[in-house]
């Protein structure tokens, strides 16, 4: 108890240390407010219409209709690519020439996209596309090649009088982001804030302090405890700004109570357990720094904190997944999607397992203190 009340006297007591663990969650807050915000606006959509007849154009005001694209028609086929390198447009629908042809006998004839890499928009033109498609497509079978019965029933199915009842339906998926993207920037300044932690240990260890308190064994669990405890309370007021800033902004995170709060346990023991084994295994101040900045940074790009996961290459999104920080994003995501508590278990206990082993390598370390 001794040594947790020293801990919490040195953060409350060091204007930067304090600073920095009540800033760091409102500003992991903001920028994930930040982030969605940008991710919310237009996508521009190129259009080249070789086909140029009213099925095309059906087509073009479908898309029009749309209010996230903004479409535009005024294209080359030649400036396609470089239009798409320096981004002016981030995907392009092409119409060729037989397009119409196809449709009104009947026979299904995809649109070519040309598109940046991994772009997320990509899925939902897809599916517009598609659905309007397959729509002209039952015109094209009951019309079987005659182009006027075609056009004469897509004008019938245009003119009725359709009795429309609008209903306002909130949307979650905002909240949703924001709320997920914000736990990632806690997650990472968490683990900023972990090498706090760490660099005391090492200097601890630096000033001998640990002849006089690692007498017995015992000692030992009584240390990894005391930091243990340290982190735990230092988490808890991180996520508890976070939390208030969420709740003065009128963003939710969608996750069952428990879920939530036992997942943040988890995560606290991860971070704090992964500390101390930095602590425990770097022989000086620059070491662990270096440790630190080696681990931290790197693989919270690759889970997805900064970012959602699924735009990265197919390769970095495996290596993303083996990631502690990942397993709390996705029992996140599980948990707002309404998922099975079995896929969510399964990843809490991989996050108990890892902060065990993480304790255990470093009471095996500060136990052999000749080694130590």
């Amino acid at each position: 108890m001794k040594i947790t009340m020293m801990m919490l006297s040195r953060i409350f007591r060091k204007k930067s240390t304090l600073f920095s663990l009540l800033l760091l969650p409102i500003l992991a807050t903001f920028l994930a407010i930040l982030f969605n915000i940008s991710s919310e606006q237009q996508v521009n959509v190129g259009i080249i219409d070789s086909n140029q007849t009213f099925i095309s154009k059906k087509i073009k005001e479908n898309l029009k209709e749309n209010k996230n694209f903004n479409v535009s028609e005024d294209i080359q086929m030649g400036d396609a690519d470089e239009l798409l390198k320096n981004k002016t447009f981030e995907v392009i629908v092409i119409i060729s020439e037989d397009f119409s042809e196809h449709i009104i006998n009947g026979k299904n004839k995809s649109l070519e996209l040309r598109y940046i890499s991994n772009s997320e928009i990509i899925p939902w033109i897809e599916s517009q596309l598609k659905y309007d498609i397959d729509n002209l497509l039952i015109i094209g079978q009951v019309a079987n090649g005659d182009g006027s019965i075609f056009q004469k029933v897509l004008s019938n199915i245009e003119s009725m009088d359709y009795g429309v009842k609008i209903e306002n339906v909130q949307d979650l998926s905002v909240s949703k982001a924001v709320s997920s993207q914000g736990l990632g920037f806690l997650i990472v300044t968490m683990l900023a804030f972990s090498s706090f932690l760490s660099i005391t240990i090492i200097s601890e260890k630096e000033k001998k302090i640990f002849d006089r308190i690692l007498i017995t064994k015992s000692s030992v669990i009584k240390y990894i405890l005391s930091y243990l405890m340290v982190g735990f309370i230092t988490y808890l007021i991180q996520f508890s700004i976070m939390s208030l800033l969420f709740s003065l902004l009128n963003i939710k995170l969608y996750v069952p109570a428990s879920v939530l709060y036992i997942t943040l346990l988890l995560l606290t023991l991860l971070i704090s357990s992964f500390a101390i084994l930095v602590g425990a295994f770097s022989k000086n101040v620059l070491e662990g720094v270096k440790l630190l900045n080696l681990t931290i940074l790197p693989s919270s790009m690759l889970a997805g904190c900064f970012w959602p996961i699924s735009i990265t290459p197919n390769f970095m999104q495996i290596l993303g997944k083996i990631f502690p920080q990942n397993w709390i994003l996705t029992i996140i995501e599980i948990a707002q999607n309404g998922g099975s508590v079995d896929k969510i278990l399964v990843y809490q206990v991989l996050l108990l397992l890892v902060s065990i082993f993480f304790l255990l390598i470093s009471y095996y370390k500060m136990s052999s203190r000749e080694n130590f």
